[in-house]
């Protein structure tokens, strides 16, 4: 194996290691647990929650992931996946803002849209989990894709209110994010290495 390739392979365990501590997926799981009882319960209150969840991503990995593994500077090629991801989400969410939006129209589109919404949004919600799975490397969120798929596909089936999956989408996911976080801290107990690892 040539030194270039050993690099590569050696900033991906790094990378894979940094996203194996569980973090993004119990904050992901709790924002949209959040959501789904805003949703049901219409109190504004729930919306300062989601806000919090969000900015407190990156602190607490500085807290936790940081002094186990130490804090990695990926190549320009994946900060460019990074960059993919981010953008991906940005698309997503302006997806589903305009799948609620389009629901209060009077179109046959949209009539079927709200006919399917649980379908259509698990299915979008699904591809963004699977192109998370893609552009991450993390296996683990293809099982969220399936889980996605299941629930919604469920909650159609029964009539589930749409905040109902949302909410135990989000809270299956953090208990994912929970049990992935404890093997972290087996895996990797806190460690006296330097901050920064250049793989």
């Amino acid at each position: 194996m040539t030194p270039e390739l050993d690099l590569k392979a050696l900033e991906k365990r790094v990378y894979t290691s940094f996203h194996q501590d569980g973090i993004i997926d119990i904050f992901v799981g709790l924002l949209l647990f959040v959501d789904g009882l805003l949703m049901l319960s219409g109190n504004a209150a729930f919306v300062g929650v989601a806000v919090v969840i969000v900015f407190l991503i990156l602190p607490v990995k500085r807290v936790i992931t940081v002094p186990r593994i130490g804090m990695a500077k990926f190549s320009p090629a994946r900060n460019s996946q990074l960059t993919k991801f981010g953008l991906m989400l940005l698309i997503g969410g302006a997806l589903v803002f305009m799948i609620f939006a389009l629901r209060g129209s009077s179109s046959v589109l949209t009539q079927w849209m709200r006919e399917y919404f649980d379908l259509v949004f698990g299915v979008m919600f699904a591809l963004l989990a699977g192109a998370a799975a893609i552009l991450t490397g993390l296996k683990r969120y293809i099982g969220y894709v399936v889980e996605i798929l299941i629930i919604f596909t469920v909650g159609y089936l029964f009539n589930w209110p749409f905040p109902v999956a949302l909410s135990i989408t989000g809270a299956l996911v953090s208990l994912s994010g929970v049990v992935t976080f404890i093997r972290f801290l087996q895996k990797y107990p806190k460690s006296d290495i330097p901050e920064e690892i250049r793989p």
